[in-house]
């Protein structure tokens, strides 16, 4: 991820997980953007949920991930631009992070 966008951080949660942003900037606006909840599992490195803006011409959403099943499902956020989906994701990781993590291992 780090070489696929201009701006990019990690931010450790735990031992397990860490989310990771990238982005690149368009008029002030982050765009494209992806924020990534990762962990680790077994030893191999896992994205648990992503926020992205993969369709510049939808909302942001947040993909919602299995570690079988994988892609299970999308959760749009229309009311948000893709800078305040950028922070959004970072609290909502910090927020509810354990809780996805055990979602995706679950399923």
């Amino acid at each position: 991820m780090p070489n696929a966008y201009q701006n990019y951080f990690s931010l450790p949660l735990d031992e397990d997980l860490a989310i990771e942003v990238g982005y690149d900037m368009c008029h002030g606006r982050p765009m494209p953007f992806v924020v990534r909840l990762m962990a680790q599992v077994a030893g191999k490195k896992f994205c648990v949920s992503r926020f992205d803006s993969a369709h510049p011409d939808e909302p942001p959403h947040r993909d919602v991930l299995g570690l079988r099943e994988g892609l299970r499902g999308k959760i749009s956020h229309p009311k948000l631009d893709y800078r305040d989906a950028v922070s959004y994701a970072v609290l909502d990781f910090k927020k509810h992070g354990q809780t996805y993590f055990k979602d995706f291992l679950r399923h």
